[in-house]
Parts: structure tokens; sequence; C-alpha cells
């Protein structure tokens, strides 16, 4: 299989994610998640050996008060920023 056009440091925005994704995960997580849709971030990692894409995303509650997820998704829920 092909690697994407996607390489470690490249500018994403997340297209989508589905809902088999998101099933199962507590409602908190869920909100947090879909709410990222649309924004852009920085590819962390391309992982041939599943072809997905490693995004991590920190999220900032208060001051001095962060947290991150890091999601794996396919590289059709991402698009290239110029």
């Amino acid at each position: 299989m092909a690697e994407p056009d996607y390489r470690e440091g490249d500018r994403v925005r997340l297209l989508k994610l589905s809902d088999e994704f998101l099933s199962g995960l507590p409602k908190e997580d869920v909100e947090e998640l879909v709410s990222l849709i649309g924004r852009e971030w920085t590819v962390d990692e391309w992982h041939a050996d599943i072809q997905q894409v490693e995004l991590t995303f920190w999220i900032h509650d208060a001051p001095k008060k962060s947290r991150s997820h890091s999601i794996w998704v396919p590289p059709d829920w991402i698009e290239r920023i110029n």
C-alpha cells in the first residue's frame, strides 16, 4: 500500500470522525473530539503499518491546566493546509 502524501509536521484540517470511531467513548470525550472537526493541526506521525495519521489535540481548560487527546485517523479524514 502506498503511503499518503502526509508527513510529520504537516499542517492538516480534521474533516470528520466516524460514528464507529466515537462509539464507546465517554460523552465528554465525544463532545471534545467532535468540537475539533474543522480545526487545523500538525501531523505527529504516519503509522504505515496501520495506515493511520497520528494527531494530538491539546485542550486548555484553565490557566496552567491542559490535557490532550491523541487520535489516529485514516488519511481521508484530513486535508492538507497550504
